[in-house]
């Protein structure tokens, strides 16, 4: 069962920042943090990216949980059956009980959070403002609508993320390719390159932190409900 709990507590990884233990930021700092969070628009794009992660996430969490019944050797063969069928059933009302708890989030306060314990790690408030204006620019507004349809399709079909922009170029203009292309081989550009992956790492342990308590209660509450469901089934 705590297996079960585990692989359904995998939905809990969304955007969502821990607390803070920073040091103040610099007015000039967070000035430039806050119209670089909102540059981004998160709270009209924000929806659409949570229904495109729950569903995954859930057929994720579906397939861990009926492989980790079926390699559970003091279940039997009625046992698991059983506990797969809920599992199908359940998956529905886990994925709403997710979205709901994802949509109740205060999404531009969790951002700015995240942004001012993240980014001055990386960044000074320059290269902040110069990010801002890279992002209220047409073409990347675009491409990060773009960037999200490909990793939902990627992650959802397996299909080659570098093949799918391929097949999306077509959708950019010359100018706002050459404007990607001259950010990409900028100073920042190539910074923020190295300083990527780290920064996103950072920000999936933030986001976890935050939402683990309630996904926890979510993954338990159906965890105890499959193993009622497992308990009538072996009388």
């Amino acid at each position: 069962m705590k297996t079960f709990l585990k692989n359904l507590a995998i939905i809990a990884i969304f955007l969502s920042p821990s607390l803070s233990t920073a040091e103040p930021l610099a007015p000039e700092m967070k000035l430039a943090l806050r119209d670089f969070v909102a540059v981004q628009n998160l709270e009209k794009t924000w929806p659409t990216i949570i229904d495109g992660i729950t569903k995954i996430t859930v057929k994720q969490v579906i397939k861990g949980a009926t492989r980790e019944l079926s390699d559970a050797s003091s279940l039997s063969q009625a046992e698991r059956a059983t506990g797969e069928k809920f599992i199908q059933e359940m998956a529905p009302k886990i994925a709403e009980d997710v979205s709901a708890f994802q949509r109740g989030l205060d999404i531009k306060s969790l951002v700015t959070d995240m942004s001012e314990e993240v980014y001055p790690k990386y960044y000074n408030a320059q290269e902040i403002r110069e990010f801002t204006a890279y992002y209220g620019s047409a073409g990347y507004k675009k491409g990060a609508v773009i960037a999200r349809e490909i990793d939902i399709e990627s992650a959802s079909t397996g299909e080659n993320k570098t093949a799918l922009w391929r097949r999306y170029e077509s959708k950019f203009t010359p100018q706002e390719i050459k404007l990607m292309q001259a950010f990409n081989s900028s100073a920042l550009g190539r910074k923020h390159q190295v300083a990527g992956p780290k920064i996103n790492a950072e920000c999936l342990e933030f986001m976890y932190k935050r939402t683990a308590p309630e996904m926890n209660k979510i993954s338990e509450r159906y965890g105890e409900m499959l193993a009622q469901r497992l308990k009538a089934a072996s009388k």
